[in-house]
């Protein structure tokens, strides 16, 4: 999924659990409102410039988008339950371990990691 394939009214949530509710074309331009059990009155909001088109968000890795949950009607359109909506998308991070005869290199602009087995000479 990217930025782009987003709605009013999708639910995202983030790697640190965190749910914000998807609002395009406000006042305030396209914005994913923060939810949970934070009192109305403490609301914000984050504009979605700094949101990448994959859904990371450049040096804040916590705040990642990965799962995305569907519109399912007006009436549970601005609701951040997820228990009434369906998961439509999820990240699927690969890990892996090296051992000591690898190194690797994170380019963390372009998001890509070069691996280079290390080769002992007698």
């Amino acid at each position: 999924m990217k930025k782009s394939d987003l709605k009013t009214g999708m639910l995202v949530e983030n790697r640190n659990g965190k749910i914000g509710l998807v609002m395009l074309q406000t006042s305030n331009g396209d914005v994913l409102v923060g939810g949970g059990n934070i009192p109305d009155s403490q609301q914000t909001w984050s504009p979605f410039r700094s949101l990448n088109e994959d859904l990371t968000y450049p040096g804040l890795p916590g705040s990642d988008i990965v799962k995305v949950y569907e519109f399912p009607s007006n009436s549970e359109g601005a609701s951040f339950k997820k228990d009434r909506r369906n998961l439509i998308w999820e990240r699927k991070d690969t890990i892996i371990e090296l051992t000591s005869d690898y190194d690797a290199i994170v380019d963390t602009n372009t998001r890509s990691v070069k691996v280079y087995i290390t080769i002992k000479c007698n």
